[in-house]
């Protein structure tokens, strides 16, 4: 989520005309999930959602809205903008993805279509202060339709809901919509109020994909390269400052210390820890910690299957319990590939760690389906 909430404020504050595209839902075979973002402005996207003639489509249609934001354009029906601007309604669209659209996925893409205003900086400012505070938020976005142009949105409400408080109001069924969101973020499932096509629902989650690196050396600088591109949050460790490079990515954050083990008793559950530093003694060390650790998804180890016993024999030999040996990997990556080139390794461990994530998400989409069966049989 950070990344493109990052971008639509920064958009919004610089005062640069802008829209939001999401994916709000997809039947069949799509190349994008519901919930996927991408933001559209003059000259340049930020995202995708999922590339090919559907992103193509998408991004003229964006600019056609984008006309109606710049000074000396039609004022729309709508009210105008803070600064006394034009603003662009928001519209939504439906794309079949067959022959017409130079695609044969044969699946269906809903897309809503906002424009990145002051009105819309409120709802993105309180979903910031959210993320910051890492606490999950079911959106409502209520859409409107004006019944004098098709797929023209009169007007949007966001209805964004946390354990504890709300931002923005829905026509009619606000009360019934924060009961429910309620329910659902207490009960981690996303069961919908309605089926109407004019209501979406999204459970935004602070960023569960957090990664810890042990380790600046060549290995890590490719596995940092190849995370780094997907949606998730890096601490990476080192006690050598002069190892990192002097440019990370935005989801990257350099951790320089000499205590190690504080970053994993700090490290959120669920998260991913790879141990490749530049010292044996270290890696034993930091492999202990990180195995009696139970809250952490997986524990890899660099090295070989001989330094694997090495290391198992003397976590035994210090009593440390079967079930905790039992959650380290190693070697590390995919079995069927043995490069040792450093992209190589981070390729492999990529697929790796996206593998046991997509495992885990089967498990726990199953047990939501469970559990939400149950409590509204």
């Amino acid at each position: 989520m950070n990344d493109w909430l990052t971008t639509a404020l920064d958009q919004i504050e610089r005062g640069q005309a802008a829209i939001l595209v999401s994916v709000v839902g997809t039947r069949g075979s799509a190349p994008r999930d519901s919930g996927t973002r991408m933001i559209v402005c003059e000259d340049h996207c930020h995202g995708t959602i999922g590339g090919g003639h559907l992103e193509y489509k998408a991004i003229a249609l964006a600019r056609e809205q984008l006309k109606q934001m710049q000074p000396g354009a039609a004022q729309t029906d709508g009210p105008a903008g803070a600064s006394g601007m034009p603003t662009a309604a928001a519209t939504v669209h439906r794309f079949p993805l067959g022959a017409s659209l130079g695609q044969c996925c044969g699946g269906l893409v809903n897309l809503l279509f906002e424009p990145l205003n002051a009105e819309a900086a409120q709802w993105l400012n309180f979903l910031r202060k959210q993320h910051d505070a890492e606490r999950p938020v079911m959106m409502i976005t209520q859409a409107v339709a004006d019944t004098r142009e098709k797929n023209r949105i009169a007007t949007i409400r966001k209805l964004l809901v946390t354990e504890f408080e709300h931002h923005g109001e829905l026509v009619d069924i606000q009360e019934i919509a924060l009961h429910r969101a309620r329910q659902q973020l207490s009960s981690g499932t996303t069961l919908p109020i309605s089926r109407d096509l004019s209501l979406w629902f999204e459970t935004l989650l602070p960023n569960d994909f957090r990664i810890l690196i042990f380790g600046a050396g060549h290995v890590g600088k490719a596995l940092v390269n190849v995370l780094a591109t997907l949606p998730c949050q890096i601490d990476w460790i080192d006690s050598r400052a002069a190892e990192f490079p002097a440019s990370i990515p935005a989801n990257v954050y350099r951790i320089v210390t000499e205590e190690p083990e504080l970053e994993l008793a700090a490290a959120p559950a669920g998260s991913y820890v790879l141990i490749l530093t530049h010292n044996h003694a270290l890696d034993e060390f930091i492999c202990a910690q990180a195995l009696q650790n139970k809250t952490l998804a997986w524990c890899g180890l660099i090295g070989s299957a001989t330094k694997r016993r090495k290391f198992i024999q003397r976590f035994r030999a210090r009593g440390m319990s079967d079930a905790a040996i039992a959650r380290l990997t190693c070697p590390i990556g995919l079995p069927e590939f043995d490069g040792k080139h450093p992209g190589e390794i981070a390729v492999s461990v990529a697929a790796q760690i996206l593998g046991l994530r997509q495992q885990q998400a089967a498990r726990s989409d199953a047990s939501a389906k469970a559990t939400t069966q149950h409590a509204f049989a």
